[in-house]
């Protein structure tokens, strides 16, 4: 029997200052301030919280007032860093045994909603909560395409996804794309994967130590959420205002698709992508590239709308 979830609720991360990492994600992205979460969390005298929306999803700043609490153990154990997914389920007390089976139990529990410690085995916390979901936005928040990836760095990525396809029925899914990406990033990483967690995509990474980035992070901290990777269509606004808030690149990078999504489906000669590292601003790290290519979501769970599929005029394709 599996644990039928949700469409992913929203993501948390605990950070130095809520209100900053809320601040960046709107400056940057026109995210949007979420007023009406779900959540229970709630800014009171030992936390701040801010919930900002970007594409379909809902991320949960936390930060810690205090010199103690939960929150305060979380941030010095961790560092900034984005802990858990949140789901819903129909029967939080029948998920709870069915994970009990599996030796995961809770870490923080509600009457309708539950924390799980999961974090070594997939490299998150999973929160289960019961009762309605928050369908996905009827409209996209901010200037972006969908959530297209959370990724995360693993040492036994093969181990992780067998796990979430035993006990949660996940899949896997763009697998010609893991294929190019392992192939494009010259061995640098040993395995990429990509799962269908709920309606979210899960891009594990194996990497070498030749990967950098990824590598260091998988040795300080274990098993872990690299990055958020989302498509926009503004890129170069984007770097100034990244200049302007003062971070920089992680990564940037400019990749040949062709070869996965075909030569007639180009959108510009070259298309750029860059990593740019607010891990320690936002928890994770920000992925973003370019629309690839005009046929894309054939490749891809999430669907990128089409207006941000079109050849960009004055370009010699």
């Amino acid at each position: 029997m599996t644990i039928i979830l949700s469409n992913l609720q929203r993501l948390t991360s605990v950070v130095p200052s809520s209100s900053e990492a809320a601040r960046y994600m709107r400056l940057l992205f026109k995210a949007e301030t979420i007023t009406k979460s779900a959540s229970t969390l709630q800014s009171d005298e030992e936390i701040s919280v801010e919930h900002v929306g970007l594409g379909d999803a809902e991320v949960e700043f936390v930060s810690p007032k205090t010199a103690s609490g939960i929150w305060r153990e979380r941030l010095s154990k961790h560092g900034p860093a984005l802990l858990s997914l949140a789901f819903n389920v129909s029967d939080v007390k029948a998920a709870t045994k069915l994970l009990a089976e599996e030796n995961v139990h809770p870490i923080e529990r509600q009457p309708s909603r539950c924390l799980f410690d999961t974090m070594e085995i997939v490299g998150f916390n999973i929160e289960l909560s019961q009762g309605q979901a928050r369908p996905a936005p009827l409209s996209l928040w901010g200037r972006a395409s969908p959530l297209l990836h959370v990724e995360i760095t693993h040492h036994d990525e093969q181990a992780a996804s067998k796990w979430l396809k035993q006990v949660f029925g996940a899949q896997s899914v763009e697998t010609e794309f893991s294929d190019f990406l392992v192939t494009t990033t010259g061995g640098r990483m040993k395995n990429i994967h990509h799962v269908q967690l709920g309606d979210t995509v899960l891009q594990y990474i194996d990497p070498t130590p030749e990967a950098g980035p990824w590598y260091d992070q998988l040795q300080e901290r274990g098993s872990s959420v690299h990055n958020l990777t989302w498509l926009v269509d503004n890129m170069e606004e984007i770097a100034a205002a990244s200049e302007r808030a003062g971070t920089r690149d992680l990564r940037y990078f400019e990749f040949d698709y062709s070869k996965l999504f075909g030569e007639d489906t180009r959108l510009k000669p070259k298309v750029i992508g860059r990593i740019i590292d607010t891990a320690a601003l936002l928890g994770f790290h920000t992925e973003l590239s370019e629309p690839q290519a005009s046929n894309i979501n054939a490749f891809l769970l999430k669907q990128v709308p089409q207006h941000m599929l079109k050849v960009v005029e004055g370009t010699d394709i």
